[in-house]
């Protein structure tokens, strides 16, 4: 299972359409909270994290994650894939980046990277 984090309700019903597409079960959360929520309770294989997220921002899901001992894989979506935010993210543990407008085709290779992984 796949856990998409994404506040943008339309941009998050692609991404579960194109996930859908590439035969994967998935589940959208619109905001961190509801996010870490399902989290600690569902543990899915991985984790497709915007940043931007009203209540707790996606480095704030990931940090709690973290704290509390939860090692599942994140690939962040963004908008903003500057460098500074590259930085904090792989010191957090982040398995990629993935800029918007999502390109299916690198959501696909990304995911079966991580898959391959672990």
């Amino acid at each position: 299972m796949i856990l998409v984090v994404e506040d943008d309700q339309a941009i998050g019903d692609v991404i579960q359409v194109c996930l859908r597409q590439l035969g994967l079960e998935n589940h959208l959360c619109v905001n961190g909270v509801e996010a870490l929520a399902f989290i600690e309770q569902l543990h899915p294989d991985l984790i497709l994290l915007d940043i931007g997220l009203p209540q707790m921002n996606g480095w704030e899901v990931i940090s709690h994650m973290r704290s509390a001992g939860i090692n599942i894989p994140v690939i962040i979506l963004t908008a903003y894939g500057n460098a500074e935010n590259q930085v904090i993210g792989h010191r957090m543990g982040v398995e990629g980046f993935l800029k918007k407008p999502i390109v299916l085709k690198e959501l696909q290779t990304a995911i079966q990277r991580i898959i391959s992984l672990h």
